[in-house]
């Protein structure tokens, strides 16, 4: 489950205030993206990072001075010149960062409660904060949840265009988007629903890319038809693992969903064509399979045969991984994982 939603909840639960500090803009070299947030307490008690150093010692300051009184404002810096000097940063771009005061009120723990519920029963939902005025006088700052089956919780006043606008990011990647809408910024935010990750054979290129893939945020189950190469202890970052009673019947009372990341590397090629083609019958996001290009055009040509098409085929990626010149199983961990990373960004590669 994403941190900073379920700290958003424990939080509101406790009847304790938070500001939500995301970037709305990011020019030039910066240390994070549009769209990176995160939780400041009144006590300075943080979930996420919105790129560390001075510029978020600032964020985290001001941040300490906000109440109900003053719920939101935007926070400039420019590290092209003075501020850079100042900060001793020398990153050389343009930061803006938006201050979100969120009140432990009623509405605000229905709310939030309402979209880790979605979020963690695997559903998309988005959360939309509607800024009303301008960069240096915001008004207010309005907030609902908007659910894939567009069920809306909260306040999303937009005529019939922006709210088709809005509802278009329920299929887009989960990345935070930052629009222009009616006069009006508006923040929408997908939250992040961990991936759930199944490793499809417990051999030496599993054990790293389980601890890689565990460390930057999947949840790793690891499966084998071998009891000693699916012990727990052998992957002790993985959130679970299993032995199979045989790849045949792979994904059995297996769970996958859009959320889905699978990665094959058993130990022979009869074995990963088995796995993958029952995992091209799956709404799997990523689905990659090792080996050589010559193993993988004789595996796919065989699935041709068996009725698959080529918009299947086109759905793996094979040799997995980034073409980083990889060789040792920790290096192509690293490829395999950085792979999944950039499926999971939305950045084509």
């Amino acid at each position: 489950m994403d941190p900073i939603v379920t700290s958003a909840c424990e939080l509101l639960e406790q009847g304790r205030a938070f500001v939500l500090a995301t970037i709305i803009r990011q020019q030039g070299s910066a240390p994070r993206t549009t769209g990176t947030r995160m939780l400041i307490t009144s006590e300075q008690e943080i979930a996420g990072t919105i790129g560390g150093g001075l510029l978020e010692a600032e964020t985290m300051r001001t941040a300490a001075r906000m109440s109900a009184g003053a719920p939101a404002r935007v926070l400039n810096f420019d590290l092209t010149n003075q501020d850079a000097a100042v900060m001793e940063m020398i990153c050389g771009g343009v930061v803006q960062v938006l201050l979100d005061y969120i009140q432990p009120s009623e509405s605000n723990r229905a709310l939030f409660n309402r979209w880790k519920d979605l979020l963690s029963q695997g559903q998309r939902a988005l959360l939309v904060s509607s800024v009303h005025g301008d960069e240096t006088h915001i008004q207010r700052i309005d907030h609902a949840v908007l659910s894939s089956d567009e069920r809306v919780e909260g306040k999303l006043d937009f005529t019939a265009d922006g709210m088709e606008k809005i509802s278009s990011l329920l299929t887009q990647p989960a990345q935070i988007h930052v629009l222009r809408l009616e006069d009006r910024m508006v923040v929408v935010d997908p939250g992040q629903m961990a991936p759930t990750l199944y490793i499809f054979g417990g051999g030496h290129v599993a054990r790293p890319t389980a601890h890689l893939a565990a460390m930057t945020g999947f949840n790793v189950v690891v499966l084998d038809d071998r009891p000693e190469f699916s012990a727990a202890e052998r992957f002790p970052d993985a959130m679970g693992t299993r032995t199979i009673a045989s790849f045949d019947r792979a994904f059995e009372d297996l769970p996958v969903n859009g959320n889905t990341y699978i990665i094959i590397v058993t130990r022979g090629h009869l074995h990963d064509r088995t796995v993958l083609a029952q995992a091209l019958k799956t709404p799997a996001v990523y689905i990659g399979m090792i080996g050589s290009r010559r193993k993988r055009d004789t595996i796919y040509e065989q699935l041709l045969k068996d009725g698959y098409t080529t918009a299947d085929i086109d759905r793996v990626c094979s040799p997995i991984g980034l073409s980083i010149g990889a060789d040792t199983p920790e290096e192509i961990a690293v490829s395999i994982v950085a792979e999944m990373i950039a499926k999971r960004a939305g950045v084509r590669i």
